[in-house]
């Protein structure tokens, strides 16, 4: 396995004008990459606790035009594809309240699309499988999607994703149009996960895969901190591991303030999940990764983590030393 997700220490990266899309290159951030680099991890926040303000990202020369508004105080994370350049867009409304900070980059066995692949669903109210195996390789076995409310969408509707034979059941609050989130999901073979919408108002699009670098569980596990209002180490993962996926669920908590930080860090984002959110975040030689909650309506659950490089016949840290196809479909 090879080390397709890299952390660096997070840099603001908000563009200095509004208004439009605007290039933002990678190499300007973080030095030395290679010709290998396909997309970017970013934290995304609204500062502001009275305004919605729209927030757009998306793969160089892409024509996807969907800019969003971010809620008043809310955060989360979000992976862009970049060009041969290294270059992703951004889109903001004001420069003053929306910070977007650069905490990692991507390399192969992370591929992002020019434009994303429509997969809304075609009914509500229950698990449907959505099929990428038009769009995906058969290596794939992670799906990077975009979730957003159609322009009729009024009213705040539940969805989720989760790997094709998950009994994962928790639906999460999407607020109409608003905090364009991207979630990562597991997948089986066949390149089939599962998606749940309340309206179909809400729709999913297909925007990358992954083959290789990262351990996706099948089930989730349960890592919400078991106190709140102070940060706590979350359960520590595999040696050898870069960081991790988190899934964060309010349910009824959306206005609560919860934050995820590499360990020892001085970050310090409190902040309202408001809407379903995925936390990237580097962990620290011990692997750990630490976690925020200040209302017990809000929980942590671990989509998967990263691998750092692993010399040939190793063996990796997920499945006792097997590589590739067995550690890549551990259930969590």
């Amino acid at each position: 396995m090879s080390q397709c997700f890299h952390w660096v220490t997070p840099v603001e990266c908000t563009p200095g004008v509004t208004g439009g899309w605007h290039d933002v290159d990678l190499d300007s951030y973080v030095v030395g990459l290679g010709a290998d680099t396909t997309g970017a991890m970013l934290h995304v926040i609204n500062t502001s606790t009275t305004t919605d303000y729209n927030f757009g990202y998306r793969k160089n020369g892409s024509t996807w035009d969907m800019k969003e508004d971010m809620l008043a105080r809310s955060h989360f994370w979000v992976m862009v594809g970049v060009d041969a350049s290294r270059i992703f867009e951004l889109y903001i409304e004001n420069k003053t309240y929306q910070r977007i900070y650069l905490v990692g980059y991507t390399t192969t066995g992370v591929e992002f699309f020019t434009n994303g692949y429509d997969k809304s669903l075609f009914a509500a109210g229950m698990w449907l499988d959505i099929d990428c195996s038009g769009q995906c390789p058969s290596g794939a076995y992670g799906l990077i999607f975009h979730h957003v409310g159609t322009i009729l969408c009024e009213y705040p509707y539940d969805m989720a994703l989760r790997c094709d034979g998950s009994t994962d059941d928790r639906k999460s609050y999407n607020s109409a149009l608003h905090n364009p989130a991207c979630l990562l999901t597991k997948c089986m073979p066949g390149r089939v996960c599962e998606g749940y919408i309340e309206h179909t108002d809400v729709d999913f699009y297909l925007a990358g895969y992954v083959t290789d670098g990262a351990i996706l569980h099948t089930n989730r596990p349960f890592r919400t901190p078991g106190g709140t209002g102070s940060w706590t180490d979350l359960t520590a993962f595999p040696s050898r591991s870069a960081g991790g996926f988190y899934e964060a669920h309010g349910s009824g908590g959306r206005n609560s303030d919860y934050g995820l930080r590499k360990n020892g860090s001085s970050e310090n984002w409190q902040i309202p999940m408001k809407t379903s959110a995925d936390g990237y975040v580097e962990c620290d030689s011990s692997d750990i990764v630490e976690g925020l909650i200040d209302s017990i309506l809000q929980d942590i659950y671990e989509i998967g983590y990263a691998e750092k490089d692993v010399a040939s016949g190793a063996g990796g840290s997920g499945a006792g030393g097997v590589t590739g196809g067995a550690a890549r479909l551990l259930v969590g």
